[in-house]
């Protein structure tokens, strides 16, 4: 594999040769080409200069910060080099935590680690197998693309997994969001049986049972336009809105084929499902549910 980058793994004193991987495999996708429409020839796409409408060749064409409207600082590449981080080359280990403590919204692009050969795999194997007997997880920054990203360093496989990190002016304060919700909170009884089907439908994470269905459609399309076949059209079903989320729930229960009991608990009476409180005190929940404005309805998610 070409790597996507090469420099030096550091941590303190001790440092190695290593090589970057991407470990997302996108251009494994389905990518389309322009055409015209009319003539069936690629269509390339050309810079056109907004007032005038001429052609802007790629030597022409330059980066700018617009600083007021039709206002732009004009910045040369050279410039951009001349300000590029000394540290362009070293990804140094700064710090250490638990991988858990890292908030999953920071994650962004996964890589692969790897000593070069005969380039200080010793040194390699030293700090990966000392994360790996601490718990620990390394934080650096690495330069990729004239820009710095923290990183997350774990060891995994025989080698580093990296992991880009989104900064924290990136990502969106959840209390913010959360404040234009309006919260509304679920009754136990309710639950306790959502909680029986969460139960039931538990299963160990296997990233290998999930299907690309849109991209399988596509190799169909793709197979039945060149064979000269129009492909029938599936009907669309949307989901209905949900007015009675008790009776919904009891059917999605009856789906499963009953499926037991939730943990703890007594039965109610007619229900056949513990840790609810009642069909009484459902149906009053149903009444109240069903006479709701839909907005109200929508948000009862927790």
């Amino acid at each position: 594999m070409r790597a996507l980058w090469q420099g030096y793994l550091k941590l303190s004193l001790v440092s190695c040769a290593v090589a970057l991987h991407s470990l997302v495999r996108q251009s494994e996708r389905i990518s389309f080409n322009t055409l015209n429409r009319k003539t069936g020839n690629r269509v390339r796409r050309l810079y056109i200069d907004a007032e005038t409408r001429e052609p802007v060749e790629p030597e022409d064409q330059v980066k700018g910060y617009e600083v007021a409207e039709g206002d732009y600082v004009v910045i040369e590449d050279e410039e951009l080099d001349s300000i590029a981080l000394e540290a362009t080359r070293v990804i140094d280990i700064h710090s250490f935590c638990r991988p858990e403590e890292v908030d999953p919204l920071y994650f962004d692009m996964a890589y692969a680690l790897v000593p070069e050969p005969g380039a200080g795999e010793e040194a390699f194997a030293l700090i990966r197998d000392a994360m790996d007997v601490s718990g620990m997880a390394g934080l650096g920054s690495i330069v990729l693309q004239r820009r710095e990203r923290p990183v997350l360093l774990q060891p995994r496989a025989g080698i580093l997994v990296m992991t880009a990190l989104r900064f924290n002016y990136e990502v969106r304060d959840l209390n913010e969001i959360a404040s234009t919700v309006e919260q509304v909170s679920a009754e136990p009884e309710m639950v306790a049986l959502a909680s029986h089907i969460i139960q039931t439908r538990a299963a160990p994470f296997a990233p290998e049972t999930f299907a690309d269905r849109y991209e399988e459609a596509l190799i169909n399309l793709i197979k039945a336009k060149e064979a000269g076949r129009q492909l029938p059209q599936p009907p669309v079903s949307l989901p209905a809105n949900v007015v009675d989320l008790y009776e919904a729930l009891r059917q999605s229960l009856a789906t499963m084929g009953g499926g037991g009991s939730p943990r703890g608990g007594g039965s109610p009476r007619g229900s056949g499902v513990p840790g609810a409180r009642g069909v009484s005190s459902g149906a009053g929940r149903r009444a109240s549910v069903a006479q709701s404005p839909p907005r109200q309805r929508a948000s009862g998610r927790k």
